[in-house]
């Protein structure tokens, strides 16, 4: 896979699986990625508002069981007809126009019902959204790295408006759709027509079956089509960001997301300016609270070298708070029997030269935090650097090449493989290789949470 492809796809993991996170974790807030001297907010209704396709999926399901017991209403039209007869006479009004006419009496059949109505509203109202949301993405400026987020959105909203367009395309929907779109130009009108069919639906239950479901389907939709305005997203979109630093919000997102499926969460909350994640959760039989972090420090993990003892060589006034160490990610996990810090540091590149450079920062994270391990995520590397003469990276290149085949490597800083360790895993951003991406993630979370026992 080139790296264009690779870029696209990680935006749409990192989209996808925050997605799901907001969903599992029912995080009230917004979680904060630091990106530099800037903050990168995925918003919560941006995912509502991908989600608009898979309503539209529900929106079709209700049309076919409405379809099934469809309402209808049957009029009585009066007409003054000179030739054709069609209906019943109305005798006495008739002799105003006899004998040139006849005045006639006859029922007509209509679907123009108050719950038919909403219906089409509905597949209207969702169509014009998103409309204006497929007009406004289009043209909101973006930056080159969060290109694949944006034609992530585009084209599922480009799906989403091909599939309304279809349903109101339906024989039985056009007949309404002028009705209805008057209803959809006027909210107040639309409101009380949706209390109005909420109304008959429980005074009559087993006629407006059918109907019921497409209320609830109504409920549902309100907040994803109250995203439609698009603040949160274009913000994002305009954030630059280095292709790096998307694989680390890949690497970030599909490890909380196995981690997450290891345990049973019990409450999820956000910390320290919404961007440190706290998890109270049970594993095996253990109560276990987790602290994550992206790009940040948690306050209860300490540097030493931040709080070490510094003076001048000529005199004091010397103050190392600024040279603490920033690891990507800050995996602490505390029980009632232990408490265990884990470091993970991604590095999007297959040159061996940078993991040997890797290696170094993490042995001294190792130190620096008192961590029980530290993992380094990167791709599966192809060889060193060809501009890089080093006789360090040319002896260590070997080993980091013939990994490759195991996933990566677990190396016991003390032989008899108790306490400290650093983990070496491949994580390619390749569709194809997701099973074994998941894999060995899983493995490294079973490594991490042993530690507790």
């Amino acid at each position: 896979m080139n790296k264009a492809l690779e870029l696209r796809y990680m935006a749409e993991c990192v989209w996808d699986t925050l997605a799901y996170l907001y969903d599992r974790l029912s995080l009230r807030k917004h979680l904060k990625f630091r990106v530099v001297n800037k903050d990168l907010v995925f918003e919560p209704e941006t995912a509502d508002l991908l989600r608009i396709p898979i309503f539209l999926n529900d929106l079709l399901d209700v049309m076919k069981n409405v379809f099934r017991r469809l309402q209808f209403t049957v009029l009585e039209q009066e007409e003054v007809v000179s030739y054709v007869i069609r209906g019943k006479v109305d005798v006495k009004r008739s002799a105003k126009y006899f004998p040139q006419a006849l005045s006639v009496r006859r029922q007509l059949i209509t679907i123009e019902t108050p719950a038919n109505l909403l219906l089409a509203a509905t597949a209207i109202e969702v169509y014009e959204k998103l409309l204006n949301v497929y007009n406004r993405l289009v043209s909101s400026p973006v930056s080159s790295a969060m290109q694949p987020l944006r034609d992530l959105a585009v084209r599922r909203i480009s799906d989403a408006l091909t599939f309304a367009w279809v349903i109101m395309q339906d024989p039985v929907v056009r007949q309404l759709l002028r009705s209805a779109k008057e209803l959809v130009l006027r909210p107040e009108k639309l409101d009380r027509l949706e209390r109005e069919v909420w109304n008959e639906a429980r005074l009559r239950p087993r006629e407006f079956g059918a109907y019921v479901e497409l209320l609830k389907l109504r409920e549902r939709l309100r907040k994803p089509l109250a995203a439609t305005t698009l603040e949160g997203v274009k913000e994002a979109l305009a954030i630059d960001l280095t292709s790096g630093k998307l694989y680390e919000l890949y690497c970030f997102t599909k490890l909380l997301y196995i981690l997450v499926e290891q345990l049973e969460v019990k409450d999820a909350k956000l910390n320290q300016d919404d961007r440190v994640l706290k998890i109270d959760a049970r594993y095996g039989d253990k109560n276990v609270q987790l602290t994550i972090s992206y790009n940040v420090i948690p306050k209860s993990v300490k540097s030493r070298v931040q709080e070490a003892e510094a003076k001048g060589l000529l005199g004091d006034g010397v103050s190392p708070s600024v040279l603490k160490g920033l690891p990507d990610t800050i995996i602490k996990v505390e029980s009632d029997s232990k408490n265990v810090v884990i470091i993970v540091d991604y590095k999007y590149s297959r040159a061996t030269n940078y993991l040997t450079e890797a290696r170094f920062k993490a042995l001294a994270y190792l130190y620096e935090f008192n961590a029980n391990g530290v993992v380094i995520m990167s791709p599966s590397p192809t060889g060193k650097d060809k501009e890089v003469e080093d006789e360090e990276v040319e002896d260590q290149s070997k080993f980091y090449t013939s990994i490759k085949g195991y996933g990566g490597a677990k190396l016991f800083i003390n032989k008899n493989r108790e306490g400290k360790f650093l983990i070496f895993a491949y994580i390619n951003p390749e569709k194809e290789k997701e099973d074994r991406n998941a894999e060995i993630m899983r493995k490294i979370m079973e490594i991490m949470l042993q530690q507790i026992k």
